[in-house]
């Protein structure tokens, strides 16, 4: 019976699936037509070759007599044809029947002339037919329950090697011993967004994504095929799929985030009776041309390429379980990560805002709206009499990598600061020190220094946006020149100096107030100026509010806005 074989999908958790595209011996079985193949998967009990039956047509409704669950009824006469072309001049045939899949046939011919057999002898052969099925479907589940059960415990071996180890859970699956063996794999790989990692003999990363995307279903957990070239023809002419991935396992619910298990083609060599392609060539001629079976039989070979080894239903259920596990840790990792970098971030970003006589300060950290921690702080202290120190800064990243980052950057900066380093100065030690202890990570900053006397203010920055100055003749970009990212190891910062007059406010924020994907970052600028105006009666606290309402809530980045004002 021919099956092509195209992606199956299994559910969360995989019921037994369909035959696979290949049949139990592996070879293709183009002499058995399908509808014939399902009438003895139907009907498992002898058919006899007894002659033409009749009416032809039902009485009454002249259509088709049905007589699928006939006892005794004839056979296509195309089929009749193909015996005598064999010499055959009677036949009885006997189904095996396995989980209502037609499993094997037994095919009884006799070559001496007409041949009726017995009552007794048919139901011999049907009830040794029903038996065999039976201990054939036993076996064949006993297998397969051996086979589920090496599964999960090789599984549990691997769950707890993933669970105990201290590095990332992806890459230790990937690299766990019994990853392949599990699956009767030859190879592996593992997507998570932009990361790709492999095990075993792969293709290359366009292949393998564009397996993955073939048999994606928003449908199904689990999806796999034994023919990727019957999914995707042009997957088929690339030399490295057939040899590697010509059968595919693949479990993931999102399109960026898969596991594929891999198998190479399983090249199989079939001797028939004579070439099966009769139909093939049928097609080709088109409706008019009659099917007949072959007349000959001399020994036709065929080399069947582009398949895999098809998977089992346990084999399915033990990739689901895996994934479910992986998942489960991953969310569990990250719930921890977000635990720990909210406790640094808490001990980094001021819980009070400091005051000082002679200047307002005000400043809000709000988080993202789908992490709840970044790389933003500000700091504000007097590094003496009538000399305050106001910073902000943003460590590229989020996590627990960059919030220790941050923590470790201002407890520097102040160090440098109150040691009787300038702003520029101390940009600059910050830079050294990232270069020399910090070298996965970048940063921005901008850091001022205020005379509470006079009101003069010597303001650096690297690589961070200028700050925002309202004026009574208006909001404008402070005009200033700043140094490199953090952690570059180029140039000197070079200092602005100016003075901030009595109801002027100085403005320090992060790239997320401005930000916004899709959206013209000058455009978002243009519109916190018209918030950021000069309004010296409003308290400061309010004023960081207004400015604040460009926000809606989807942001995904973390926004800190820190302010002074020399009071009138």
């Amino acid at each position: 019976m021919e099956r092509r074989g195209h992606r199956r999908a299994a559910a969360r958790r995989p019921q037994p699936v369909p035959r696979p595209a290949l049949p139990r011996d592996g070879h293709p079985r183009p002499g058995t037509p399908a509808l014939h193949g399902q009438l003895d998967a139907a009907d498992h009990r002898h058919r006899l070759h007894p002659g033409a039956a009749g009416p032809r047509l039902r009485p009454g409704h002249r259509r088709p007599l049905d007589l699928s669950f006939s006892r005794l009824r004839s056979v296509s006469p195309i089929h009749v044809e193909y015996l005598g072309n064999m010499g055959v001049s009677a036949s009885m045939s006997i189904s095996l029947v396995v989980d209502d899949q037609l499993w094997g046939l037994i095919a009884c011919h006799h070559y001496s002339g007409p041949h009726r057999p017995a009552q007794d002898a048919r139901g011999a052969a049907e009830f040794l037919a029903q038996v065999a099925s039976q201990l054939v479907g036993e076996r064949e589940r006993a297998e397969g329950r051996e086979a589920a059960l090496r599964a999960r415990t090789m599984l549990a071996g691997m769950v707890t090697r993933i669970t105990t180890s201290p590095e990332n859970p992806l890459e230790t699956l990937i690299a766990d011993p019994e990853l392949l063996t599990l699956m009767g794999a030859t190879g592996a790989a593992l997507a998570h967004d932009d990361l790709l990692l492999t095990a075993g003999t792969v293709p290359g990363e366009d292949d393998l994504r564009a397996i993955a995307r073939v048999l994606a279903d928003k449908d199904a957990y689990a999806t796999y095929t034994d023919d990727v070239s019957a999914l995707e023809p042009r997957l088929g002419d690339r030399p490295e799929v057939a040899r590697y991935a010509a059968g595919a396992l693949r479990i993931g619910a999102e399109a960026d985030r898969w596991i594929l298990w891999l198998r190479p083609e399983q090249e199989q060599t079939v001797d028939w009776g004579g070439d099966p392609r009769n139909k093939q060539v049928a097609a080709a001629e088109g409706p008019e041309v009659r099917l007949s079976p072959r007349r000959s039989f001399e020994k036709w070979r065929q080399v069947v390429r582009g398949r895999s080894l098809p998977w089992e239903p346990w084999q399915v259920e033990a990739a689901d379980a895996l994934g479910v596990h992986v998942t489960g840790l991953l969310l569990s990792r990250a719930r921890e990560h977000v635990q720990v970098a909210e406790s640094v971030q808490q001990s980094v970003v001021l819980g009070e805002v400091p005051q000082f006589e002679g200047l307002e300060i005000a400043a809000r950290y709000l988080p993202a709206s789908t992490v709840q921690m970044g790389g933003d702080w500000w700091d504000a202290f007097e590094i003496a009499p009538g000399r305050v120190v106001i910073v902000l800064g943003d460590v590229a990243g989020h996590g627990v990598e960059s919030a220790s980052a941050m923590i470790q950057l201002r407890t520097a900066l102040r160090a440098y600061m109150y040691a009787g380093s300038t702003v520029a100065q101390t940009l600059d030690q910050l830079d050294h020190l990232m270069l020399s202890l910090l070298r996965e990570h970048v940063a921005t900053a901008v850091a001022a220094e205020v005379d509470l006397a006079t009101g003069r203010v010597d303001l650096a920055a690297a690589g961070h946006l200028p700050p925002l100055l309202a004026a009574p003749t208006g909001t404008t970009d402070l005009a200033m020149s700043a140094r490199p990212l953090l952690g570059f190891g180029a140039s000197e910062a070079p200092v602005t100096s100016f003075t901030l007059a009595p109801g002027e406010t100085l403005m320090l924020y992060s790239d997320g107030l401005v930000e916004r994907r899709g959206v013209d970052m000058g455009e978002r600028t243009a519109v916190v100026r018209s918030l950021a105006t000069y309004d010296p009666a409003v308290p400061l606290d309010a004023w960081v509010d207004r400015v604040l309402t460009i926000r809606d809530g989807t942001e995904d980045d973390d926004t800190t806005v820190l302010a002074v004002r020399r009071p009138l």
